[in-house]
């Protein structure tokens, strides 16, 4: 069928909204909103979009018409995550079966927004900071990234903003090892913030006033010479935005512990040069785990070969490791594959013999079961602001 338009979409949005009590997470509005359109085809819904074939032209129209309402006031844009009915007394008169002619006229006379619908909240997140980091007419747009990243990356962080005051206060709650960092949003379209932007003697008191242990300027990019030589001067890192989000998409894969993103805010004055350590951190956290899944398959295979003789044992795990050629796990030191083992005792996977080898107690199907249940244990935990905005995905609007 012919897809229905924005304005076909505008009274069944807003229907649909109202029956699911005003307010939803968009995963669960558009399905609605599809459903009262049964003509739609399986292969207008996999249609995908010129510009973007892998991205769903359905959805991407459905979020287009609800930006639409968003900029007559009829839906609450404020609550990241969710769509809102706005809190006003003529919308329901718009929820009819037939589009209002005077609601389709203002649509098209305003000038749509540009925006893309991005399902991982990892990229939305890093892509937000490299382009709020150039739009210069809305500083707050910065802020709000930084605290968002923050947030995503285990800190507690908050927006304060304000004469006299840090644009965003992050707290790494880490008992004797706590630390707390104060940081300046410096968003610049030119690309490059200059010395005259960046306020030092602020950044300073605003440390003291938190007691904070790092002050930290993000920015798209920064000016060389005076700058650089006061953020020395000042103990002050300058961190780019580009580099705040590969440090994002980084945890995205394999989280950073608060203690390894601790020597960013250390390095001063580019923080950039210490993402390299972030980033070794992110490819030895990735060896291990490799490493434990090679010591699965190694208890499988001694499972088979001997059965009645306890070959799984740190130090015959290591040298099967170590020798063979089509793995290259050169370096793995004892101590690891020690860990690998305790771990996996600890899940119930193996348990200790007398003469310090392991039996298995499931099968490497099973161990694996167990570790992908262990890794879903998020899914257990009360919903916290930053899983609720960023688990649902959304559209990143420009």
């Amino acid at each position: 069928m012919v897809m229905p338009t924005r304005k076909q979409i505008h009274p069944v949005l807003l229907r649909v909204l109202e029956q699911l009590g005003g307010r939803a997470r968009p995963r669960d509005v558009v399905p609605e909103v599809t459903r009262a359109f049964p003509k739609l085809t399986e292969e207008d819904l996999k249609e995908g979009r010129v510009s973007k074939p892998d991205s769903s032209k359905w959805e991407n129209r459905v979020h287009w018409a609800r930006m639409d309402l968003v900029k007559l006031g009829l839906i609450d844009n404020s609550e990241r995550g969710w769509w809102v009915l706005a809190d006003i007394p003529t919308w329901p008169s718009l929820v009819g079966d037939k589009p209002d002619d005077d609601l389709t006229q203002k649509v098209a006379e305003s000038e749509p927004p540009t925006f893309r619908i991005i399902a991982d909240p990892t990229e939305a997140i890093a892509l937000e900071l490299e382009e709020a980091g150039r739009d210069s007419k809305s500083p707050r747009r910065l802020e709000e990234a930084i605290k968002d990243a923050m947030e995503y990356l285990g800190f507690d962080a908050r927006t304060i903003g304000g004469s006299g005051e840090t644009d965003v206060l992050a707290e790494a709650r880490l008992g004797k090892n706590r630390y707390t960092v104060v940081l300046d949003a410096k968003s610049t379209a030119s690309g490059n913030v200059a010395s005259s932007q960046v306020d030092m003697i602020s950044i300073q008191q605003h440390r003291e006033s938190h007691a904070a242990h790092h002050a930290c300027v993000v920015g798209p990019g920064f000016a060389g010479g005076e700058l650089r030589q006061r953020a020395i001067d000042f103990d002050t890192s300058l961190l780019t935005t580009t580099a705040l989000a590969e440090v994002v998409r980084l945890h995205g894969s394999e989280p950073a512990t608060l203690t390894e993103l601790r020597t960013i805010f250390q390095n001063s004055p580019i923080a950039d040069d210490a993402v390299e350590d972030v980033r070794a951190a992110a490819a030895q956290r990735a060896t291990k785990r490799r490493l434990l899944l090679r010591v699965i398959e190694l208890i499988e295979e001694f499972n088979r070969s001997q059965p009645d003789v306890v070959l799984a044992n740190p130090h015959g795990i290591l040298a099967a490791i170590v020798t063979d050629p089509t793995r290259d796990f050169s370096g793995t030191a004892p101590l690891e594959v020690e860990q690998a083992l305790e771990l996996l005792s600890m899940l119930g996977v193996i348990s200790p013999t007398d003469d310090g080898g392991y039996v298995s107690e499931t099968s490497q199907s099973g161990a694996l079961d167990f570790l992908q249940v262990f890794g879903s244990l998020n899914d257990e935990l009360p919903p916290t602001p930053k899983r609720a905005d960023f688990n649902a995905g959304g559209v990143e609007a420009g």
